[in-house]
């Protein structure tokens, strides 16, 4: 059971009773963003914006995804974008990897592979070690890192707060939450 109550939907208004509308606001998570109605429509248009318009390529987005949620025990997040990464057609043994710790799994490819390095080195130190940093950027850009910021970041907040409160898991809505992002993008 949660710490808290989640937001009463007869109170949205504006941008959040719009959100609530789509296959998010139909997560507990959503009830629980809403409790801090000014700072929800900016974190939406972040995750949004993470979902639809980022160079970082959606695959490795997941990933990273789900490397933070694992390193921070973010159950939820967990759930949820394993079903996405499934969505995209990633073999299960993608997702193995990622829950046994063994980042240098040949399933991911080498970028990949200094992707969830420097996602690791992020969550655990905050300060990446130099070389880590370097073998990112010998296949991101720089937007692509700063990219894999934001959303290290994002996830670590989503794992705070469903940890935090003790939020339940819902059955995943990962992937109808990110095709209704591209959706409302196009």
């Amino acid at each position: 059971m949660a710490r808290v109550p989640p937001a009463d939907p007869a109170t949205f208004t504006g941008s959040i009773a719009e959100s609530f509308k789509g296959p998010a606001g139909r997560t507990q998570v959503f009830g629980y963003l809403a409790l801090a109605p000014t700072c929800m429509p900016a974190f939406s248009q972040l995750t949004r914006a993470l979902f639809t318009s980022l160079e970082l390529p959606e695959i490795d987005r997941e990933l990273l995804v789900l490397a933070v949620a694992h390193l921070q025990g973010g159950e939820y997040e967990w759930v949820q974008h394993v079903a996405i990464l499934e969505s995209m057609g990633a073999p299960a043994a993608t997702v193995a990897a990622i829950a046994a710790d063994d980042w240098e799994n040949p399933v991911f490819t080498p970028a990949q592979r200094a992707l969830l390095r420097f996602g690791r080195e992020s969550v655990r130190h905050v300060q990446v070690a130099d070389a880590v940093f370097a073998e990112a950027a010998r296949h991101y850009s720089p937007r692509q890192i700063v990219e894999a910021i934001y959303t290290i970041g994002a996830y670590m907040f989503m794992a705070r707060l469903t940890q935090g409160l003790q939020v339940g898991i819902d059955p995943p809505q990962g992937p109808k939450v990110l095709a209704a992002a591209k959706a409302a993008q196009a």
